[in-house]
């Protein structure tokens, strides 16, 4: 029996290359959701908006690709600036900020390189079956020669046994 029908086989072209508009639309609600829960937690606990930012940017950078990323890296940035860096609720920020501010810049950026990266080597290796025509691929036919070693015994004989 074949695993994964129609519907599993849609899903997953479709995971691997979702929509413009939607790649957009989940970096800015993942943006607005991590600010939406840094200012719930900043309510009673002590709160670390960086690192839900930085979340954020991720799964954007990973789910969209790159333009998505750095979608959701600017949105950050300006998120960041307007919601936690003081004075607060303007993009006027102190100088004294400023080195906080660039130090988070630089690390989202370089998180949403690294994802949407991660993405492309992802798509790269994702070949559809229609392109290989059932031929197994070079990585099958690698592991199918491993496999054989390690199945054979070692010294080419048989095992004995007591």
């Amino acid at each position: 029996m074949k695993h994964g029908g129609f519907f599993a086989r849609s899903v997953s072209r479709w995971w691997l290359n979702p929509p413009v508009p939607l790649r957009y639309a989940v970096s800015a609600a993942l943006i607005g959701a991590a600010v939406a829960v840094n200012m719930l937690l900043e309510k009673r606990f002590v709160g670390a908006p960086a690192l839900l930012l930085l979340c954020a940017v991720m799964l954007s950078a990973w789910f969209g690709g790159f333009r998505a990323g750095f979608l959701a890296t600017a949105l950050a940035i300006l998120a960041f600036v307007y919601f936690f860096v003081p004075p607060g609720h303007t993009l006027m920020m102190n100088l004294e900020q400023a080195p906080r501010v660039a130090i988070f810049a630089v690390l989202v950026l370089f998180v949403a390189l690294l994802a949407a990266a991660q993405r492309r080597v992802a798509e790269a290796h994702a070949v559809p079956r229609s392109v290989t025509r059932g031929q197994p691929t070079a990585a099958k036919r690698q592991q199918d020669a491993t496999d054989r070693e390690c199945r054979a015994p070692a010294d080419g004989g048989s095992v004995a046994t007591k």
